[in-house]
């Protein structure tokens, strides 16, 4: 069966149609066609993985030795439990008391400023900088 994901309703899978023809069990058409949505309201939390069932799921389903399945495991399970590193641990904070940013920022935009101002005016009085005016002029005799 070929089923138009828009006849549906839902604006959230995506467009065109899908076709169930080759599945092998209607079951996932249906759970397709009619999800069951848990309509509770309750914030999603999540729960501790079951390392037992993982690590078996791998050893059956992927055929992964006991030692590749620990080896693989713990650093994955050590890393999902440590608590999320936060940007203060990276940079060192100090306190900024109000309105000291601007101030701090405000002569760097100076110096950018008056840097870009200068250069500006000395190229339309003494043309591009030596490099490009060398380049210019060696394109110049080359096309004579």
């Amino acid at each position: 069966a070929v089923v138009s994901t828009q006849s549906t309703g839902d604006p959230n899978r995506g467009h065109g149609k899908f076709d169930f023809t080759g599945l092998p069990d209607s079951a996932v058409t249906e759970a397709y066609l009619q999800p069951q949505v848990n309509k509770k309201g309750e914030p999603f939390t999540w729960g501790e993985p079951e390392e037992e069932m993982i690590a078996e799921y791998l050893r059956r389903q992927v055929g992964w030795s006991g030692e590749k399945v620990r080896g693989s495991l713990a650093p994955v399970l050590k890393e999902m439990r440590e608590e999320q590193k936060k940007i203060t641990k990276f940079f060192k904070v100090t306190p900024v008391p109000h309105g000291a940013v601007s101030a701090v920022k405000e002569p760097a935009k100076k110096a950018a400023v008056s840097k870009a101002t200068v250069r500006s005016r000395r190229q339309k009085v003494s043309g591009p900088p030596p490099r490009k005016r060398a380049k210019a002029l060696a394109s110049e005799s080359e096309s004579d």
